[in-house]
């Protein structure tokens, strides 16, 4: 019998090149370690192994090590153990909701609504330290206009352009043109 040109899983389903790199990124990943992935990568590398749960192939020992991790750093999240950056917290919110579907226990329950107010909570005190906390959401548009404005007023702006005499236009920039001029590489 030919062998068919599709590698075939095995839930009989085919998987084309693409999809088998992804598969095999994903565990090599998991293998190799996770305590360096970001909540992010870690979704990522979720979604590519979901499909895998329960298999007893390399992806479904792979899913496996990745879920327990994946609610132990949750948990220590939502307990104040495991601490994010502001930058990473909608990625841990996705990662709960992720983990979360199709799991209806009381446990993943809690688990979800504790880091969701952990998320909320985080949040408003990044707000309050950058002082944002005052800010509505009707401050959105006028805050998104000032920024276009500021972009618009930077397009062109070169802030080491000279004259034809080789002076700075913008001699308060007289610090940061001599940086540059004096760096070797």
């Amino acid at each position: 019998m030919a062998k068919n040109p599709l590698e075939i899983n095995e839930n009989n389903k085919p998987v084309n090149d693409k999809e088998k790199e992804q598969l095999d990124r994903a565990v090599a990943l998991v293998n190799g370690g996770l305590e360096s992935l970001s909540p992010e990568q870690l979704a990522l590398v979720y979604k590519v192994l979901k499909s895998h749960s329960g298999e007893v192939s390399d992806a479904g020992k792979a899913f496996a090590k990745l879920d327990t991790f994946v609610q132990q750093q949750l948990n220590g999240f939502a307990e104040g153990k495991v601490i994010y950056g502001v930058s990473d917290l909608q990625a841990v919110s996705d990662l709960n909701n992720l983990t979360s579907e199709g799991r209806n226990t009381p446990e993943v329950e809690t688990r979800q609504k504790a880091v969701e107010e952990k998320v909320k909570t985080e949040k408003e005190k990044s707000a309050k330290s950058f002082g944002l906390d005052h800010l509505t959401p009707n401050d959105g548009p006028v805050l998104e206009a000032n920024l276009n404005a500021v972009d618009r007023m930077l397009e062109g702006f070169d802030p080491l352009a000279k004259n034809e005499k080789g002076e700075l236009l913008n001699p308060e920039m007289k610090a940061f043109a001599s940086f540059f001029e004096h760096m070797e590489l």
